[in-house]
């Protein structure tokens, strides 16, 4: 376990966390599946910055969002994916097994919205509608090289006067490095340096507080990655 920024991290796999003066830097990534989880337990809202670092063939960064509940139950709030298609593309995808029936996509460009879609999620079965066995959907590609900067969460909770929860919203977020040009789902194209992708789940009647999900791990794994640099956590 090392500590930086004031969060334990630990090592996932072959990895090797050292901390280099003000930054931690994540090596000896030798297999799909190395990476480093953070200790979030209670934090709402978390980003970390890392070294720039260029997509290319093959490669790929998966991140996981672990909450707790009442029950000390350890669950998985939501899944991302950054990856380098066969056609050489950019691809933000998420696992919609974990969201609900919509899903938000929000495009910012030096802090300002441009682009904000809602998508039905094909694999929510909220309904008994859209069942399928597809659960990593794209939300959106970019046709040329990404560079990837930040990755960050938010998780908002709405009780009632009694502290039962009426609902729980969940987002996730990518930075890149510059403007990038990208297409969402639907064909739709615009330019961005974060997006944002929310997920909110409606509780009626509102659920025990002791069924929420509290924030306690973020996971991170890496793919033909050798080595990050993690330069700034802010929370």
């Amino acid at each position: 376990m090392t500590n930086f920024k004031g969060l334990q991290h630990f090592p996932l796999g072959n990895a090797i966390l050292e901390e280099n003066g003000e930054n931690l830097t994540v090596s000896n990534m030798s297999s799909c599946g190395d990476g480093f989880s953070v200790r979030t337990t209670d934090i709402d809202d978390w980003e970390v910055k890392i070294t720039p670092i260029e997509l290319g063939s093959g490669q790929a960064i998966s991140y996981s969002l672990i909450g707790k509940d009442g029950y000390n139950r350890l669950e998985t709030i939501g899944q991302t994916s950054v990856f380098v298609n066969e056609e050489g593309q950019t691809v933000i995808a998420v696992n919609s097994k974990l969201m609900a029936n919509k899903i938000k996509l929000t495009g910012k460009l030096n802090g300002q919205t441009t682009f904000t879609g809602i998508y039905d999620n094909p694999s929510c079965n909220c309904d008994d509608v859209h069942d399928t066995h597809e659960n990593w959907i794209p939300l959106v590609i970019a046709a040329a090289a990404v560079i990837v900067a930040a990755f960050d969460y938010k998780k908002e909770t709405v009780r009632d006067g009694a502290g039962n929860i009426i609902s729980e919203t969940t987002t996730k977020s990518f930075g890149g490095a510059g403007s990038i040009n990208f297409q969402d789902r639907d064909g739709n194209e615009f330019e961005a340096d974060h997006l944002f992708m929310e997920s909110t789940f409606q509780f009626e009647p509102a659920i025990p507080s002791k069924y929420g999900q509290n924030p306690s791990e973020i996971q991170f794994m890496f793919c033909n990655i050798d080595q990050i640099t993690l330069t700034d956590e802010i929370y």
